[in-house]
């Protein structure tokens, strides 16, 4: 006898009727449903905020909490961020009673000036990295220039013309003297006139004969040394005057009255005349010699050379600076040349501008410090 099947155990195969899969328990979610109490897929549970949104109690994202300043803001009492505090300096600004950045203390010299009698230092002006720095006004290695010391030699002269006219007064005076004393010199000099009578006629022939007394000639020899001596002296006194103006020396009545160095100067002027007269048989022997000895005497005094070796500087100074050592020539030559033009008068003025032409453009060009121009 075959029993009936019991509906409740399940087939073991499938059911056509169902291709798609049995329907759940009951009781439990459909496929991709949540379950009970559950919140649905992407929706926050009760009691929690929705995606994105702060916790009740929370400040939005992006703001600051109960209580705290704005961003950016200061604390309540704190000064505005780059505002110092009550009673503070401003930032970069000196507490009360102290200077300005860069300001030196009372009494203190200004940054890069330079006291009386001193030598202005060489600076840093305008450096760039990478680059070398431009010399201070008048350190060394400044360039030369025409325009620059004329000008300095101009400013130094306006500042102190008393003492720089002095020695051309009294070589007006002592011009006077040497003249006078030639003029008497040539007093003692006997003339004495033969007539002939010719045998021509009525024709009257003449001669004359010229004695020179001895004394006189000697006189006349030594007034000319003299001159020549105190000719030089005051050139000189002149040189040496300019420079001490070019050292920063305080400038007064024996500044251009006293010269330096005087005897070497001597035999540093009897080496160069010596060179112009053998070089005088050339045509224009004396002028190579003018222009390559033109330093020679001032090598002697400013840089304290013997007079063989000031001569070798004044020849290697010329050689390398060929283009400036012309200008200065015909500058130091033009000022005197118009002076002199001025019936000689104008060398007064124009001897010491000349000389202080010289030494500044001596100095520029072998790169040694100067005085800064006179205010």
């Amino acid at each position: 006898m075959t029993e009936p099947p019991n509906e409740s155990t399940p087939s073991s195969g499938p059911n056509p009727n169902e291709p798609y899969g049995t329907n759940p328990t009951p009781g439990q979610p459909q496929y991709g449903q949540p379950s009970p109490g559950q919140p649905q897929y992407g929706q926050p549970a009760p009691g929690q905020p929705q995606y994105g949104q702060p916790a009740p109690g929370q400040p939005q994202y992006g703001q600051p909490s109960p209580g705290e300043p704005q961003y950016g803001q200061p604390a309540p009492g704190q000064p505005q961020y780059g505002q110092p505090e009550y009673g503070q300096p401003q930032y970069g600004q000196p507490e009360y009673g102290q200077p300005q950045y860069g300001t030196p203390q009372y009494g203190q010299p200004q940054p890069g000036s330079v006291p009386p009698g001193g030598t202005p230092p060489p600076g840093q002006f305008g450096a760039a990295p990478g680059y070398p720095a431009a010399p201070a006004p008048g350190a060394p290695g400044t360039p030369f220039s025409v325009g620059e010391s004329f000008s300095w030699a101009w400013s130094q002269f306006k500042a102190n013309p008393g003492p720089m006219v002095l020695p051309g007064v009294i070589m007006a005076a002592v011009g006077l003297l040497f003249w006078a004393l030639v003029f008497w010199g040539s007093s003692w000099v006997e003339t004495t006139t033969t007539n002939t009578v010719g045998s021509y006629g009525d024709t009257t022939y003449s001669y004359e004969t010229t004695t020179v007394n001895g004394g006189a000639l000697a006189g006349l020899i030594a007034v000319y040394i003299v001159g020549l001596l105190l000719l030089l002296y005051f050139q000189v006194s002149i040189l040496s005057g300019a420079v001490r103006v070019a050292n920063g020396e305080p400038i007064d009545a024996k500044s251009f009255l006293v010269p330096l160095r005087f005897w070497p100067v001597v035999g540093t002027a009897i080496l160069v005349a010596l060179i112009a007269f053998v070089l005088s048989f050339c045509v224009i022997g004396g002028i190579i010699a003018a222009f390559f000895l033109q330093f020679a005497v001032l090598s002697t005094i400013s840089e304290s050379r013997s007079p063989g070796d000031a001569i070798g500087r004044s020849f290697r100074v010329t050689s390398d600076n060929i283009g400036d050592s012309i200008l200065t020539l015909i500058i130091v030559w033009f000022t005197n040349v118009v002076g002199a033009l001025l019936c000689g008068i104008g060398l007064i003025i124009s001897a010491p501008l000349a000389a202080l032409f010289q030494v500044h453009a001596f100095r520029r060009i072998v790169g040694e410090p100067v005085a800064p121009p006179a205010a």
